[in-house]
């Protein structure tokens, strides 16, 4: 199930998680370890530019899928 942002340019996915932003942690650092692109996680949680995230604040994120690792075993 899909719900459409206000604006229609973006969908979040129903499934999607709250996500609490770490210290130091960048939109592009999140974007990658959830496989999306920054934009889409973005325009997803109505950021604006500077696209700055505080410590402590939550976002939409999509779920990290079991299979999904940083160092996968070949």
């Amino acid at each position: 199930v899909w719900r459409r942002a206000k604006n229609n340019k973006q969908s979040v996915a129903a499934n999607w998680v709250d996500y609490t932003v770490g210290q130091g942690e960048q939109l592009t650092d999140i974007a990658k370890a959830h496989h999306i692109s920054w934009k889409r996680l973005a325009v997803a949680n109505k950021l604006k530019p500077p696209y700055q995230l505080r410590p402590g604040s939550s976002i939409k994120t999509p779920p990290i899928k079991a299979n999904h690792t940083k160092n996968p075993k070949s």
